[in-house]
Protein backbone atom coordinates (compact mmCIF):
# COMPACT_ATOMS: atom_id res chain seq x y z
CA UNK A 1 0.00 0.00 0.00
CA UNK A 2 1.10 3.59 -0.47
CA UNK A 3 0.32 6.36 1.88
CA UNK A 4 1.04 9.90 2.03
CA UNK A 5 0.72 11.61 4.94
CA UNK A 6 0.04 15.61 5.41
CA UNK A 7 0.59 17.50 8.28
CA UNK A 8 -0.22 20.74 9.65
CA UNK A 9 1.17 22.32 12.88
CA UNK A 10 -1.90 20.45 14.86
CA UNK A 11 -2.24 17.02 13.11
CA UNK A 12 -0.81 14.18 10.88
CA UNK A 13 -3.04 12.99 8.41
CA UNK A 14 -2.62 9.49 6.74
CA UNK A 15 -4.05 9.00 3.50
CA UNK A 16 -4.54 5.67 1.68
CA UNK A 17 -2.95 6.83 -1.86
CA UNK A 18 -4.88 4.43 -4.30
CA UNK A 19 -8.16 5.27 -2.67
CA UNK A 20 -7.49 8.81 -3.09
CA UNK A 21 -6.82 8.26 -6.65
CA UNK A 22 -9.68 5.87 -6.90
CA UNK A 23 -11.95 8.57 -5.73
CA UNK A 24 -10.61 11.49 -7.83
CA UNK A 25 -11.70 8.98 -10.91
CA UNK A 26 -15.12 8.85 -9.83
CA UNK A 27 -17.01 10.68 -12.47
CA UNK A 28 -20.80 11.18 -12.64
CA UNK A 29 -23.32 9.01 -14.20
CA UNK A 30 -24.09 10.08 -18.55
CA UNK A 31 -25.93 8.28 -20.88
CA UNK A 32 -23.92 6.07 -23.14
CA UNK A 33 -25.80 6.20 -26.27
CA UNK A 34 -27.90 9.18 -26.42
CA UNK A 35 -28.94 8.19 -29.73
CA UNK A 36 -31.39 6.10 -28.47
CA UNK A 37 -32.98 8.54 -26.10
CA UNK A 38 -33.88 11.59 -28.69
CA UNK A 39 -36.72 13.53 -27.15
CA UNK A 40 -38.76 12.19 -29.69
CA UNK A 41 -39.06 8.67 -28.38
CA UNK A 42 -40.09 10.68 -24.74
CA UNK A 43 -43.96 10.28 -26.29
CA UNK A 44 -44.18 6.54 -27.54
CA UNK A 45 -47.54 4.98 -29.29
CA UNK A 46 -48.39 1.50 -29.06
CA UNK A 47 -50.97 -0.65 -30.28
CA UNK A 48 -52.42 -3.72 -28.04
CA UNK A 49 -50.16 -6.60 -28.93
CA UNK A 50 -47.02 -4.20 -29.61
CA UNK A 51 -43.76 -4.86 -27.82
CA UNK A 52 -41.12 -1.97 -26.79
CA UNK A 53 -37.63 -1.76 -25.44
CA UNK A 54 -36.98 1.43 -23.50
CA UNK A 55 -32.87 2.28 -23.20
CA UNK A 56 -31.38 3.59 -20.67
CA UNK A 57 -27.53 2.48 -21.26
CA UNK A 58 -25.01 5.19 -18.98
CA UNK A 59 -21.64 5.00 -18.25
CA UNK A 60 -19.60 6.60 -14.91
CA UNK A 61 -17.27 5.62 -12.48
CA UNK A 62 -17.79 3.92 -10.37
CA UNK A 63 -19.70 1.91 -12.69
CA UNK A 64 -23.67 3.11 -11.91
CA UNK A 65 -26.79 1.28 -10.97
CA UNK A 66 -30.40 1.58 -12.74
CA UNK A 67 -33.92 1.74 -11.03
CA UNK A 68 -36.94 1.93 -13.30
CA UNK A 69 -40.11 3.39 -12.15
CA UNK A 70 -43.78 2.56 -13.87
CA UNK A 71 -45.83 6.04 -12.55
CA UNK A 72 -43.41 6.64 -9.98
CA UNK A 73 -43.70 3.13 -8.37
CA UNK A 74 -39.90 1.46 -8.45
CA UNK A 75 -40.43 -1.83 -10.69
CA UNK A 76 -37.86 -3.55 -8.04
CA UNK A 77 -37.66 -6.70 -10.28
CA UNK A 78 -35.83 -4.70 -13.11
CA UNK A 79 -32.50 -4.39 -12.94
CA UNK A 80 -31.44 -3.97 -16.54
CA UNK A 81 -29.77 -1.42 -18.75
CA UNK A 82 -33.39 -1.87 -21.18
CA UNK A 83 -36.64 -2.30 -19.72
CA UNK A 84 -38.66 -4.89 -22.10
CA UNK A 85 -42.45 -4.14 -22.81
CA UNK A 86 -44.03 -7.27 -24.69
CA UNK A 87 -47.40 -7.39 -26.12
CA UNK A 88 -48.71 -4.05 -24.35
CA UNK A 89 -51.98 -4.16 -22.86
CA UNK A 90 -54.04 -1.18 -21.58
CA UNK A 91 -52.24 -1.55 -18.49
CA UNK A 92 -48.92 -0.93 -19.66
CA UNK A 93 -49.94 2.98 -20.73
CA UNK A 94 -48.07 4.48 -18.36
CA UNK A 95 -45.17 7.02 -17.65
CA UNK A 96 -41.60 5.10 -17.19
CA UNK A 97 -38.47 6.20 -15.68
CA UNK A 98 -35.31 5.34 -15.59
CA UNK A 99 -32.47 6.46 -12.95
CA UNK A 100 -29.01 5.27 -13.54
CA UNK A 101 -27.18 6.19 -10.25
CA UNK A 102 -23.79 6.39 -8.29
CA UNK A 103 -22.28 7.83 -5.37
CA UNK A 104 -21.30 10.89 -7.56
CA UNK A 105 -24.76 11.23 -8.97
CA UNK A 106 -27.42 10.37 -10.72
CA UNK A 107 -29.43 11.11 -14.17
CA UNK A 108 -32.88 9.94 -15.20
CA UNK A 109 -35.13 9.82 -18.54
CA UNK A 110 -38.85 9.66 -18.58
CA UNK A 111 -40.78 7.81 -21.47
CA UNK A 112 -44.30 8.24 -21.69
CA UNK A 113 -45.88 5.42 -23.23
CA UNK A 114 -49.57 5.11 -24.84
CA UNK A 115 -51.38 2.09 -25.37
CA UNK A 116 -54.02 1.89 -27.85
CA UNK A 117 -56.68 -0.43 -28.77
CA UNK A 118 -58.19 -0.91 -32.44
CA UNK A 119 -60.71 -2.60 -33.50
CA UNK A 120 -61.19 -4.33 -36.63
CA UNK A 121 -64.70 -5.03 -38.01
CA UNK A 122 -64.97 -7.23 -40.88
Amino acid sequence: MMFSIICSFSECVVHDVVAMAATSASSAPVFSRPDDMQLSRRQLSLVVGDSLTLPCYARASPTPLVAWYKNDVILDDVVTWSLELRHVTLADCAVYTCVVYNNVAAISFTYNVNVKCINYFH
